[in-house]
């Protein structure tokens, strides 16, 4: 009868380790899940009228990049992105890999790079 009480005993103990870990590796899926907000502000070398509609037209076809703002003559550009990464090198990374898709290789300088967890970049 004892050993049965003890068996019980370490069951209980095993399930309620069980969803322990459960409940930690679910906390781990959701943080994982947040979305995070980027403001970009890039200067491309070289920036003209062509340069431009070929980012414009490659903005247009991501769900997660808005354009904000442009100046032709200073070769700015400032975006917004929606995207899962937690780190800055991981959105510039993601950013360069966008403009080489749309303009190819070309001088892209980060003035200003910010990453925001969850809800609306501010500015």
């Amino acid at each position: 009868m004892e050993k049965c009480k003890l068996i019980s005993k370490k069951i209980k103990g095993t399930i309620l380790i069980l969803l322990l870990l459960l409940g930690i590796t679910s906390l781990n899926a959701q943080s994982l899940e947040e979305n995070y907000n980027s403001l970009v502000v890039l200067k491309v070398q070289g920036l003209n009228a062509e340069t431009y509609n070929k980012i414009t037209a490659g903005i247009n076809k991501e769900s997660s990049i808005t354009f904000e703002y442009s100046c032709l003559e200073s070769d700015v550009i400032v975006i917004k992105c929606k995207h899962q990464f937690a780190q800055k090198a991981d959105v510039q990374y993601f950013i360069n890999n966008k403009f080489k898709q749309w303009i190819g290789t070309g001088k892209l300088e980060f003035i200003y790079l910010d990453v925001i967890a969850g809800g609306a970049s501010k500015c």
